[in-house]
């Protein structure tokens, strides 16, 4: 996205970009299909793909833990952490009410069990912060059904109507990206 195109946009966390993590996402097969996705991508769906991004590094936070790999156990944490706190800073606390103060307090807790599950290497808050993204996840998929946009064919599986404006749109806002 280019900067400046929509205030409280989701984009992904530039850790994705960042030289220390390795180019991008290739490592897991998927880069220029992502970016693909990205670019190509509405707000609700951005909201779905950095969803999917926290899943799938917490799946693999926890095989690595498993495995006793600490660094990677460790980055795929990190990436799950930067993607929470994009998925907060990008929320529109004043148009989304109390519904998006909740929601910043709920992406503050998954943080902070992501931080404990770190330092503990405790697999049980992995596992619990990667079944409350699947929640919102699902219930994210819910309003874009309801705003008419299906979610995506590969979709794991959500929140209320409403949840749109706590991330800068308005009703009847146009539900496609503003990339050009």
């Amino acid at each position: 996205m280019r900067s400046g195109s929509r205030k409280n946009f989701p984009r992904l966390p530039t850790e994705f970009a960042d030289e220390e993590f390795g180019d991008r996402m290739a490592p897991y097969g998927y880069q220029s299909n992502l970016e693909v996705q990205v670019l190509s991508a509405s707000p609700l769906e951005l909201v779905l793909i950095l969803y999917d991004g926290a899943i799938q590094a917490l799946n693999r936070a926890s095989q690595h833990l498993t495995a006793r790999d600490i660094r990677q156990r460790a980055r795929e944490i990190s990436r799950a952490v930067l993607i929470l706190q994009e998925l907060s800073t990008s929320t529109n606390r004043e148009a989304g009410g109390d519904l998006a103060k909740q929601l910043v307090e709920l992406y503050d807790y998954m943080q902070r069990r992501l931080n404990e599950a770190n330092v503990t290497q405790s697999p049980e808050a992995l596992d619990e912060v990667a079944g409350l993204l699947k929640i919102l996840r699902e219930g994210w998929a819910d309003v874009m059904a309801q705003a008419g946009k299906p979610p995506p064919l590969d979709s794991l599986t959500g929140l209320s109507a409403g949840v749109p404006e706590a991330f800068g749109n308005q009703p009847g806002e146009s539900q496609t990206s503003s990339c050009g």
